[in-house]
């Protein structure tokens, strides 16, 4: 399996209302759509966007937890599509400034964990969002290589984009919405 490394593109809503995220790859060649629940949605734009938030929120919370256990967030990981859902893995690592623990915390640890809250850790930690070559191959779009894409094209896509536009080998099943 390789692996694709992916930018946030935009969060946004189909034309049914379901917020979704677009990634894409480096080249802007291929993008991935995955659809969540709105506090998911929600927590990715708000790392986008760097907003300020006054109490800490969840994705914030486990940063600092990661942190004082001397752990950082290496790299997210969206690799399987199990029963139509997307899964995730958020994959930590010894805190690369920890010197002083830097061999004694231990190995590297995959948690599992939805997409929505791996790209929101992603984001918000700065590291990547990494997606592999068979998921893009069942659900990624080719986008075309001699037009640029600017955020109005994108905007333009959510606005038209539905679930039923994706073909997978097995149905795409939204999770129940959080909170």
């Amino acid at each position: 399996m390789s692996l694709i490394e992916m930018k946030v593109g935009l969060v946004g809503t189909d034309e049914q209302g379901t917020p979704l995220v677009l990634l894409y790859d480096r080249s802007m060649t291929k993008a991935l759509p995955l659809w969540m629940g709105a506090a998911g949605a929600q927590a990715i734009a708000q790392a986008i966007q760097k907003q300020n938030i006054v109490r800490p929120k969840t994705h914030q919370l486990f940063l600092t937890l990661a942190a004082k256990f001397n752990y950082e967030i290496k790299h997210v990981l969206v690799d399987t599509i199990s029963d139509g859902i997307f899964l995730a893995k958020v994959v930590l690592g010894p805190a690369s400034d920890d010197e002083q623990n830097s061999g004694a915390v231990g190995a590297t640890l995959d948690i599992d964990a939805r997409p929505s809250d791996a790209i929101a850790l992603a984001t918000f930690a700065g590291v990547p969002v990494l997606v592999s070559d068979t998921i893009m191959e069942s659900a990624g779009l080719q986008i075309n290589a001699n037009h640029k894409i600017e955020n109005d094209d994108f905007k333009r896509f959510l606005n038209g984009v539905k679930a039923s536009d994706f073909k997978l080998d097995t149905p795409v099943e939204l999770p129940p919405d959080e909170e």
